[in-house]
């Protein structure tokens, strides 16, 4: 999945809840450049720190919300996203799926 997304600058709704990422290790700069990306959905997608994941969310827009499956996955990409740039990424930007 390795810059799968890289410059889709057009795309502003994705929805990936239903990829199965489990065998996956190597998701880094997935969503590299995805400048109008507003909405990401990958609350079922397995990331953990296992997973190489640098530079994921680089140059996503500041009011992106990304939703994940756990709070585990939340302070992850929340880390994540503030090596990208993005330190004004808040809990209100990467938010945990309802159960």
């Amino acid at each position: 999945m390795y810059w799968m997304f890289y410059e889709c600058i057009s795309l502003i709704i994705l929805d990936i809840s239903n990829f199965d990422t489990s065998n996956i290790t190597d998701m880094s700069r997935m969503f590299y450049n995805c400048s109008s990306l507003t909405f990401l959905d990958i609350s079922n997608s397995d990331v953990n720190d296992d997973k190489k994941i640098m530079h994921l969310f680089y140059s996503m827009p500041d009011n992106a919300i990304v939703k994940v499956k756990d709070k585990t996955v939340q302070y992850l990409l929340l880390y994540t996203a503030r090596e990208d740039g993005l330190e004004a990424w808040t809990t209100e930007n990467v938010i945990i799926k309802e159960a």
